[in-house]
């Protein structure tokens, strides 16, 4: 589906789901009643879905907003070519700037051939060094190729990308990571950020007529972010040429998202603060006493008790809106037999597999977070609103640089693509009492 399609949709459902939840108590102040179990675990689950679609909405409208700028800096080109007589008649549509044996390749992430196409050509004129591509690149006015004097820029360790590439990383890394999707995510304009958080409210007191009302204040913590540069090396052959460069940018495109979606959400669920996590300290380890829950010592013991006993802890914070999290071999060997056995399923619903949801909650599958040999002490899920309990600082998006010499003997280059980004759990709660997040732990 189309980044627009994608827009309208999400808009078109977000008002469906307001006035789902305005049915719901409307139908109860109809009826003369309060809200039963069945109306709040209805509640719910629209206000996740309408909190997921709140959060989605802008992140397309800046991919859209990328896309317009971009279209509108080609039509400019070529108007210009046109007007100055270097075009022969009206300013080329975008697949006729694309060569026939390249055509025959269909993107699989880009939202169209003409924009992976560029992102390849961009490639082989900053990656490569290709004169052919560089002029491709002025004359098409691709990155930083905009004219003969300018040709890219490495200041910071590596070259920004195209405004296609970068809006496609970012996409995918939005789609696949979900820590980045569900966190709370700012902007970071230096290599550290303090954000105030909210630690205490005003004091209510009991005054007698006449006497005195005694002052408070409100407090705050501070939350600090430091960035954390992410870098990985991938190897990109030399021999980018017309038949190969669709699908050769699909594949570097869709591998960086990747691994930088995984990498984020490994370290925000499983860091310990070593180099092997890049210093962060993620959920698991930063959860106190309170907010864990140790069970059975394998996935397939684990009780609905133990999953009881950690929806049970969360702190009831106003607006707070739960979800599991969990990897998709513990959603199966675990809660989907637990739910079997409590029974009401028929056929039909086994069949079709039903709503990803547990005890009201949705469930958010993450490959981060143990699964299959999972041990003691391993974290295997956890419940909360990582929107009111996590940040994720984004201090510099995608940019990549090349290793010229490493790898030359097997006629390929070296592609290090890097991000810079923190990720924290600001309310772990305390020894005696959980948070806004609670896991479950294996027990020995």
């Amino acid at each position: 589906m189309s980044i627009k399609k994608q827009l309208d949709s999400a808009q078109a459902r977000l008002l469906e789901v307001g006035d789902e939840m305005d049915a719901v108590g409307a139908l109860a102040e109809t009826e003369n009643r309060d809200l039963t179990d069945g109306d709040q675990a209805t509640l719910n689950e629209l206000s996740a879905e309408f909190k997921n679609l709140e959060s989605k909405i802008p992140v397309l409208k800046n991919i859209m907003d990328a896309k317009d700028r971009i279209s509108a800096g080609r039509i400019s080109s070529d108007l210009v070519k046109a007007q100055s007589g270097d075009a022969q008649s009206a300013p080329k549509a975008a697949s006729d700037m694309i060569p026939a044996q390249a055509k025959a390749i269909k993107t699989k992430c880009y939202s169209s051939n003409y924009d992976a196409y560029a992102c390849g050509k961009w490639l082989a004129a900053t990656i490569l060094k290709r004169g052919d591509a560089k002029q491709w690149c002025r004359d098409n006015n691709i990155g930083g190729y905009q004219n003969a004097m300018e040709e890219g820029t490495d200041n910071l360790g590596g070259y920004s990308v195209p405004d296609p590439m970068a809006a496609t990383i970012i996409e995918l890394v939005e789609s696949w990571g979900v820590y980045r999707q569900y966190s709370r995510n700012v902007a970071m304009t230096s290599d550290t950020l303090a954000i105030p958080k909210w630690a205490a409210g005003l004091t209510v007191y009991y005054p007698a007529e006449g006497d005195a009302i005694t002052a408070s204040d409100l407090t705050f913590d501070q939350v600090n972010l430091a960035a954390v540069k992410y870098a990985q090396l991938g190897i990109m052959s030399t021999e980018l040429n017309e038949d190969s460069i669709i699908s050769m940018t699909d594949l570097l495109t869709r591998d960086m998202a990747r691994n930088f979606a995984f990498s984020e959400d490994n370290n925000a669920f499983n860091g310990d603060g070593t180099a092997t996590f890049g210093g962060i300290t993620g959920i698991k380890s930063a959860l106190a006493a309170g907010s864990k829950v140790t069970g059975a010592a394998t996935i397939g013991a684990l009780t609905l008790a133990d999953f009881e006993d950690a929806a049970g802890r969360l702190k009831d914070y106003a607006g707070l809106t739960p979800a599991w999290y969990m990897n998709r071999y513990t959603y199966w060997n675990s809660v989907v037999p637990l739910l079997n056995a409590a029974g009401g399923t028929d056929m039909r619903q086994l069949e079709a597999g039903g709503q990803m949801q547990f005890m009201g909650y949705p469930v958010v599958f993450t490959q981060a977070l143990a699964g299959q040999g999972a041990t003691t002490d391993d974290m295997v899920a956890v419940v909360g609103d990582l929107d009111l309990t996590t940040y994720l600082g984004t201090r510099r998006q995608v940019s990549i640089r090349q290793l010229n010499e490493l790898y030359a003997a097997n006629d390929q280059i070296g592609v290090i693509s890097t991000l810079r980004s923190q990720s924290i759990c600001h309310d772990p709660g305390t020894v005696s009492a959980a948070g806004g997040l609670v896991g479950v732990y294996l027990g020995a």
